[in-house]
């Protein structure tokens, strides 16, 4: 895997995104509170939408800490076709977490 900063990370009070070795007020990303938006390279993002999306870079990043995310993706096909595969009685326990799991990622109720 490619080197990066390491986890945990957060969203600073500045708008910006800093990890464990950054100085207050040093951001390694940039993307910076501007004034009622946030800017990157890539052009502006309304305000509601740029907060949001900071904080969830920053869940995702701490969340896969130590994993490969590029495997992701295929852990939960694999998961969900352990679900598919496993008897119709279902009711194990391992099973209904699996399934609970699955569910949460996708963000649907199980």
């Amino acid at each position: 895997m490619t080197e990066h900063t390491k986890e945990p990370w957060a969203v600073s009070r500045y708008g910006d995104i800093q990890g464990p070795d950054c100085a207050d007020g040093d951001a390694f990303v940039a993307i910076r509170v501007c004034g009622s938006t946030r800017q990157s390279r890539h052009g502006v993002a309304r305000c509601k939408e740029a907060g949001a999306n900071l904080q969830r870079a920053v869940d995702c990043v701490n969340a896969l800490a130590g994993l490969n995310p590029s495997a992701v993706a295929a852990l939960i096909e694999a998961a969900e076709n352990a679900v598919l595969e496993a008897p119709s009685e279902g009711g194990e326990p391992w099973l209904l977490a699996l399934e609970t799991a699955i569910a949460n990622i996708r963000g649907e109720q199980a």
